[in-house]
């Protein structure tokens, strides 16, 4: 599901935009919350795109030692 958000202008000279936030839930990746925050942090250290999120994800399935 995509949202769209309005932005306000951070300055006098600076318009109105939109935010396009992607937003996806995806549930019992693990039990444990550690591992699944290290791949949190990881994502966003690299600046995963979402569209490559789902890559990662199986390789995080197929090798949870990496993480």
């Amino acid at each position: 599901m995509t949202k769209y958000s309005v932005l306000y202008p951070s300055g006098e000279s600076d318009g109105y935009g939109i935010k396009i936030v992607t937003e996806r839930n995806i549930y019992d990746i693990s039990v444990m919350l550690e591992p699944v925050q290290r791949l949190c942090d990881a994502c966003n250290r690299a600046g995963l795109s979402p569209e490559h999120f789902d890559d990662v994800l199986e390789n995080y399935l197929a090798d949870r030692e990496t993480f």
